[in-house]
């Protein structure tokens, strides 16, 4: 029983650091997501802080047809970018709570792996008392 506990507690251990790795790359991943989110944001932003079609409709250059055609080409941009943008957060949210999600894996692994040495460690003890009280009880049995 003693070498059963003592090898699920190394099955264990062996889980812990491909599980952090794998919590590591998600972080990692979610970083990259975010940094995603932060230049589609700005991008979006560009509409709010410059008044782009404003500048298009006082461009006297352009005739209207071309006026038009450029705004329709600022809208359509503007919803693409927004969509972008949308996606963008969700696939960092979804990044985030799988980083999470693998860093709450690696420290449950941890704890098992703990509470698992425990058990082995008491058990080879028990191994080790019972051995030396069957060596006694032997010792008496066979001088009497």
């Amino acid at each position: 029983r003693a070498k059963d506990d003592e090898e699920a507690a190394d099955l264990a251990r062996s889980l812990v650091k491909p599980l952090e790795a794998l919590a590591a790359k998600a972080e990692e991943e979610a970083v990259v997501a975010e940094e995603s989110v932060k230049e589609k944001r700005a991008r979006c932003n560009v509409y709010k802080h410059f008044d782009l079609f404003e500048a298009v409709e006082m461009d006297g250059s352009l005739t209207e047809t071309e006026k038009e055609r450029k705004i329709r080409e600022l809208n359509d941009q503007k919803e693409e970018d927004e969509l972008a943008l949308a996606k963008a957060e969700e696939g960092a949210a979804l990044a985030h709570a799988e980083a999470s999600t693998s860093m709450a894996r690696a420290k449950e692994a941890f704890r098992i792996a703990d509470a698992l040495t425990v058990v082995a460690d008491q058990s080879s003890r028990l191994a080790v008392q019972l051995r030396l009280d069957a060596d006694a009880q032997n010792a008496i049995l066979t001088r009497g």
